[in-house]
């Protein structure tokens, strides 16, 4: 595998015109707006999941195939530029995936920015592992009844047996590494409110 340097616009161009589509179809077919998609090729801005899922249906694709043309075994290197935003409605926070987004994959890591008073919601038992690094400011996580203040370097490795909760009760932002297994972000929308 040779390590892909090309941004996410550009891949989104190149689908849209190997399937020789214009951006007023592409517009029609997603629901997207024409000048949103014409600015997500330039680059300009950063999709959220959600646009980029509506993107890739008009295109009739996977969303995996806009935002990696990578699909076998080998290393994929996500650059930091290159990272995908996350939006989910009613979620608090700032969500940049990690790890790529490929079919059968194991693993999903994102780092997650909570401004200050700010929580994620409750997030229901599900089965698999997480795993929490805090890695600027102080966090309360909670499982279950049982609330643990994570500061920077803190970690906690547990099974989500239990309703989750990440808390930002300090006036800073905070930030916090996060890996889960099994990969969950389709699910991630379906947070409730606390």
């Amino acid at each position: 595998m040779t390590e892909s340097n090309i941004a996410l616009g550009q891949r989104v161009r190149s689908k849209r015109h190997e399937l020789k589509l214009t951006l007023d179809d592409l517009a029609k077919r997603s629901g997207v707006a024409r000048t949103t998609i014409s600015k997500i090729e330039r680059d300009i801005i950063s999709p959220s999941f959600n646009t980029l899922a509506k993107i890739a249906r008009g295109m009739g694709l996977k969303i995996t195939q806009l935002i990696s043309d990578e699909q076998g075994e080998e290393p994929v290197v996500v650059r930091k530029k290159d990272r995908a935003i996350l939006e989910f409605n009613g979620l608090q926070c700032k969500v940049e995936n990690l790890t790529s987004i490929l079919d059968n994959v194991m693993l999903e890591v994102i780092e997650l920015t909570l401004e200050g008073g700010k929580n994620i919601g409750v997030d229901p038992p599900h089965p698999g592992e997480e795993f929490l690094l805090c890695q600027q400011g102080t966090v309360e996580f909670q499982i279950g009844e049982n609330t643990y203040i994570l500061q920077k370097g803190d970690a906690i490795h547990f099974k989500p047996n239990e309703n989750t909760c990440l808390l930002n009760n300090s006036s800073r932002q905070a930030k916090v590494l996060w890996a889960y297994t099994p990969p969950r972000l389709a699910m991630r929308g379906n947070r409730t409110e606390i």
